[in-house]
Formats: C-alpha cells, structure tokens, sequence
C-alpha cells in the first residue's frame, strides 16, 4: 500500500470518525446530557430548596389528595381548590409520601431539562444549522424560568422550590417556538393545555397567542374566526372557573383593602418598587439595544430563518396585550377580584422573556462571526445567565448588568469586512459557547460544595417537624389545631388541620371570599395583615419573629378563657413560656409545646 493510499486511509477514516460525532443520532443525546448538567447547576446556583416557601401550599394539597378527609376542617384546604394544580394529582397518587423529596427533586430536574431542550429547539429555529452554537444559546435562556424575581414579573430560578409555575414554562416556550415555527394551531394547542397547570400563564398565554395572531393574519377571515372563537371560549371558561366563595359586592370595599394591605404593588403598577421597574427596564432595554443586530443577521440567513426570527417579534407584540389591557382597566377603576387574581403587572413576564431570547440569539450570532464580537457575546450570554439569579446579591447584579451593556456595545461596533451569509460552524463549539457552559457549570459545581443541606433534606426546624410527627401519631384525625400563624407548613407533616397560618393570605388572589374569613381569623390573634412578612429579610428575621410571637402570646393571654369556643380548635401550639395558663403539656420538646383546650377547664 502506497503512502498515499494510507494518507487517504487516514482521511477516510478522520471523516468518518467526525461525521459520527456530528450524526443526528448522537446529538439529542448529548443535547440530553447538557441540559441535565445545566439544570442541576442551575439549581444549584439558584439555591433550591425542599419544603418551604411557597412549596407549602402544593404540599399541603399532596396531603389532601393522598390522604383524603385528614384536612376535611381545615378551611385553607376548603379554599384552596381553585389554587389547585392538576399537574400534583399525578404526583400525589402516585408517589408514596416517603419518596416525595426525591420525587419532587426529580419533577424538577425534568422540568428545567425540558425547558432547556425546548429552547435549544427554539435557537435552532432562530439561529439554523448551528448545531454546536446552540449549547451557547441555552444558557443564556434556560435560567429565564420560572419563578417571579419581582413584581413585575422578571422570572429566574430562585429559592422557590417545584410549584406549578416551574411545571408549566416548558409549555410557555413550547407555544412560543412552535409559533416562531409557523405551527399557529399547534401553539394555541400548547398554549389552552397549560390551563390545567396554570390558569393565569395560561391566560397571558392565550391573549399573547390571540393578538399576535391577528397582527399575523390580519387578512384571512378563517384565522379571525378562529381567534374569535378561542376569546369566546375563554370568557365562558373564566366564568366556569370564578373563584370559590365569589366576593358580595356589598363586602367589595373591605376586600379591596385587604387587597391593598397585602399586595398593593401586584394592583396599583404606581406602587412597584423602583428596582422592580429598574429590571424591567433593563431586561426590555437589552433586547431593544440587541435588536438591529438580531434582524441585520436574520437578513443574511435563509428565508425559514429570517421568517421564524420576524415572527418571534409579533409574539413580543402580541405578549403586551394582556398587561396593556389589564392596566387600563385598573386604571379606570374596576376592582374586579378575578382581575387581580391574573397578576396584570406579572404578566410582563412574556415579553421580557422574548427580550431575553432575543438578546440571547444576538449574541450567538457574534459568538459565531468569531473575532472580538465573539467575546462580546460570550460577555453578553453570561450577563443574561447570572444577572437574574436572587442568590448573586444587587451589587454583583448591577456589575453584571454594567459588563454585559458594555459587552452589547462592543458587539455593535463594525467588523472588518463584509459579513458571511451562512457562517462556518465547524464540528465545534467556539471558543466562546465553551466559556459560557464553563461559567455556569464551574458556579454550578461551587454551588453544590458550599450548600449546608442536600436537596431532599428539608431545612425545616426540627422541632416543629417533631411536633407534627407526634400530632399525627397521637391525636384523633381531624383535630384542629391553633399554632403560631407565623409558623408556615403545619399540615404538610402533622396531617391536622390549622386554624390559619400568615402564608394563607395567598387565597386573596384565588378563592375571594375565603380571604376575608382568613383576615378575621388573623386579626383574631393580633396578627395585622401586611405583605412585609412575607419578605423579610435575613437580617430582620429575629426582630420579625419576636414581634409575631409577642402579639400571638398576648392574644392567646387575652382569650385565655374562650379558645376552644373561638377557635373551634381542640389543640394549641405555643412556644416556650407563651402559654397564658399553668397547665401540663400534653406534649413538649425544646421549643414547642402542645395543650389541648376540649374537655378542659380554662
């Protein structure tokens, strides 16, 4: 054999080699791989919790599905059904209560996985045959989901464990690429199937859906009907689905304060906190600033490309309908319980993810041309990852904000020479996609070595965890009982009814009536309904909690004698020294203690 023949050999068989790496079949898998390596980091990074916050309610809902008629008194659990999620069903029936950490854990994982591949979809929709470039894009966007960061509805993983939110973003970016794709149907199809997931995504999904398509189709009588139709049947859903315990109109006046009480910036815009409006405005300006770059390179792209790119810009369009809408109807003055229960000003959540897309594809535009703007995009990609995340504090978010404008600044600058219409992407990533997976996967890993607690280990204090453990092991089933309503979570372990808890006043957006008969209840035990306690920050958490605990003691002082007649409630639960009589506990640890008030003399 001739050296020739070997050199071709050799060539042969590097080409084979390369083509394989690069062959269809492998790619999913390896796409597999790297989104699980981001989610996880992501979580990590984020600071993911089990068992507090707002996973609360969705727990207390598992304890009610899988153990039916334990919460049959409790009147959070009647009010609760139309904050229900039917995406916990599945999980209640069939996850033994042992496994729910890990099933949650895993619930999880698998949602943030299939939003990540569902936005390397959506990047090659935007972007072409730029395989590798799309694990540069997905970092980018994958951290947009899936909790709200303000009150205007940024949204980035946070320290808010598995709530229906995180199920259902998958879907929202579902509906958003199959419409960049031209499949209108099929994403009003994912758009009307988050509905059982989430009502009110669903809802700004839908309005999104229904102006852009208009904007779209202006034309075409057929596709006007078909809008019609979906907004018909949207009111008749929304009069179906009218909160349990609609609001009197003759107790409107005490609900609007109540509403104003506790969530006055998500009903009056006018009351949103400047940095609220700092990130919105920030978010929104990055993908203006972005959006030359994004149509100049879509000109330059195949006509697929440049037609899935304009239409991601009349989704944008179409996603300020709803918040446009919303805000001119409470600005007119309607109070309408079921228009605060949609959140108006978070539903600026669609467009300023679109934002975020858009910047997000500009910036692997650069990262692909190579050169100094390949840089600037990998700056750019590593804003949009960590600037959202709660856990880098304000200031290193405001230094990352302050690099990537910068960064967009470069990327605008001219290029030498003319641009390539189809740009090499060669077998692959650029140097710049590899420092953007590297950053988050290195924050990721930093992250994991530093958390004081895994993940399927509640960080609950294990004195009320204890305490639950004994009431379900030692009193009758359906026993109410009085406990501290700062303490959040008391039906998830103790699987007994709680006469109120603070977090409870969630119900104001999604029950109506029954947040006033919550309101009574705290007022009952001095405990003033003000938002403040539900985000108080680390270093008042001391202060908070003395003051919270001194007004429940002194009211428990004050109906010392009536509890059990006011309450209905057969046991309380106190904190060392709180109690207002001389009595034995029926049960007591280091930090709590239990009386029962039925059958015993005041």
């Amino acid at each position: 054999m001739t050296t020739g023949d070997k050199n071709s050999l050799r060539s042969d068989a590097g080409g084979s080699i390369a083509r394989a790496a690069g062959s269809p079949g492998f790619a999913p898998i390896l796409a597999l791989i790297l989104a699980l390596a981001l989610a996880a980091c992501a979580l990590a990074i984020c600071g993911y919790r089990f068992g507090v916050a707002d996973q609360i309610q969705y727990l207390a809902h598992y304890t009610d599905v899988r153990f039916p008629g334990t919460l049959d008194a409790d009147p959070y659990s009647d009010a609760f059904g139309a904050l229900r999620s039917l995406a916990w069903e599945p999980i209640a029936w069939t996850t033994p209560e042992g496994a729910l950490p890990w099933m949650v854990l895993g619930v999880m994982l698998a949602a943030v996985t299939a939003s990540a591949l569902v936005l390397m979809w959506l990047g090659r929709t935007l972007l072409g045959r730029a395989t590798p470039l799309l694990l540069a894009a997905a970092p980018a966007l994958v951290l947009v989901t899936p909790k709200e960061q303000n009150y205007l509805g940024l949204v980035s993983l946070g320290d808010v464990e598995l709530t229906a939110t995180v199920m259902v973003m998958t879907l929202v970016f579902a509906s958003m690429t199959l419409f960049a794709r031209g499949r209108v149907v099929w994403s009003l199809v994912v758009a009307a199937a988050a509905a059982p997931v989430h009502g009110q995504t669903a809802a700004y999904l839908l309005v999104a859906w229904c102006a852009a398509t208009l904007i779209a189709h202006r034309s075409e009588r057929r596709t006007i009907a078909l809008v019609v139709g979906v907004g018909l049947a949207g009111v008749v859903g929304v009069i179906l689905a009218r909160p349990i315990g609609p609001v009197d109109p003759g107790d409107m006046d005490a609900y609007a304060r109540l509403g104003r009480e506790l969530y006055a910036p998500l009903i009056d815009i006018r009351l949103v906190p400047l940095k609220s409006w700092g990130a919105v405005v920030f978010v929104l300006a990055f993908g203006a600033l972005a959006l030359p770059g994004y149509l100049r390179n879509a000109s330059l792209a195949p006509t697929r490309v440049r037609d899935a790119r304009e239409r991601l810009l009349v989704y944008a369009v179409g996603s300020l309908a709803f918040p446009l809408l919303g805000w001119a109807l409470l600005a007119s003055g309607l109070e309408e319980p079921l228009l605060w229960r949609l959140m108006v000003s978070r539903s600026l959540m669609l467009v300023q993810i679109v934002s975020l897309v858009v910047a997000g594809v500009w910036a692997a535009d650069l990262i692909r041309r190579g050169g100094i703007g390949a840089w600037a995009g990998t700056l750019a990609l590593l804003g949009l990852v960590l600037w959202p995340t709660p856990s880098l504090g304000h200031l290193a978010a405001g230094a990352v904000g302050v690099v990537t404008l910068g960064a967009i600044g470069l990327g605008l600058a001219p290029t030498r020479g003319a641009p390539r219409a189809e740009p090499s992407t060669g077998r692959r990533a650029p140097p710049g996609a590899c420092a953007a997976w590297l950053g988050v996967l290195a924050l990721g890993l930093a992250a994991f070595a530093m958390r004081p607690y895994p993940w399927t280990t509640s960080p609950v204090t294990p004195a009320w965890r204890d305490a639950q453990a004994w009431a379900r092991a030692q009193t009758p089933e359906g026993s109410v009982f009085l406990t501290p309503p700062y303490l959040a979570g008391w039906r998830v372990g103790s699987h007994r009814p709680a006469f109120g808890e603070l977090r409870d006043g969630g119900l104001l957006f999604y029950a109506g009536a029954p947040a006033l008969g919550w309101e009574r209840r705290m007022r009952l035990f001095g405990m003033t309904p003000r938002a403040w306690w539900f985000e108080v920050s680390p270093a008042d958490t001391d202060r908070a909690h003395s003051s919270l605990r001194a007004q429940y003691a002194d009211a428990l002082g004050a109906h010392a004698g009536e509890l059990g007649t006011l309450t209905g409630a057969r046991y309380v639960v106190v904190e060392h020294g709180d109690a207002p009589w001389v009595r034995t506990p029926v049960y007591a640890n280091e930090l709590l203690e239990i009386y029962e008030l039925g059958g015993v003399a005041e």
